[in-house]
């Protein structure tokens, strides 16, 4: 848990950068997010991505015993439209991977499990606590890493399990500065009320693995 922990570019792929390698992403050339095949800022002759040669804190823990996996967004390297597995993260200090391998939706999204990339029914941040949950299960008597990156609350933010959505549908969210000119208040409202829907989603399902954690006695400080 760390109560004063920041980067310096908040975005995507600079702040993953950051966060493996506690270097300033620019020193690595990635000055913004990596944009996929398909997005309007896509080059291709570009082919950016954090170098495998780099030391990651993963690779650290690795390389002291720990079984090491991700599970979510990486978006530090394409690996599939480049027929290289170079920026995958299995060559970045992870012995597991299952995830994001672009962008996706917040249902029924494109994921890497296994080796095979396919379409996996369901709300993404379910799915990728499923996995977590099966992970740490299986690693219950290894020292380990695991890193879960979701996708939300990334936009489109919608849309949401029943429940979820329940606690804000008749909430009535106060807008700050109503008087701006031209706003559209009840869009700005129910953008609001899309965002914390999405939040929820990602706190239940932390929720979740503090629980499995507190249930293997995992949770507690062992020296």
């Amino acid at each position: 848990y760390f109560p004063n922990s920041f980067v310096t570019t908040p975005v995507s792929s600079p702040v993953r950068v950051s966060m493996m390698t506690s270097q300033y992403a620019s020193e690595y050339g990635i000055f913004d997010f990596i944009p996929q095949p398909g997005h309007k800022l896509y080059n291709p002759d570009k082919n950016l991505g954090m170098s495998p040669e780099s030391i990651t804190f993963p690779e650290v823990l690795h390389r002291n015993g720990y079984v090491t996996g991700l599970v979510g967004k990486w978006h530090l390297g394409d690996w599939l439209h480049y027929k290289t597995r170079k920026y995958h993260p299995t060559n970045n200090g992870f012995d597991y991977f299952m995830g994001l391998t672009g962008g996706t939706t917040s249902i029924n999204p494109i994921l890497e499990k296994d080796g095979i990339v396919d379409t996996i029914k369901g709300f993404t941040s379910n799915i990728l606590t499923d996995d977590a949950l099966d992970f740490i299960r299986k690693n219950t008597e290894n020292p380990f890493l695991l890193c879960i990156h979701y996708r939300a609350p990334h936009s489109p933010w919608l849309p949401v399990p029943r429940e979820t959505w329940a606690l804000y549908e008749s909430l009535d969210p106060e807008v700050p500065y109503p008087d701006y000119p031209d706003l559209d208040t009840q869009r700005v409202k129910m953008r609001m009320k899309e965002y914390m829907a999405s939040t929820s989603g990602v706190d239940s399902n932390v929720g979740r693995i503090l629980d499995l954690l507190n249930e293997l006695k995992l949770d507690e400080i062992q020296l």
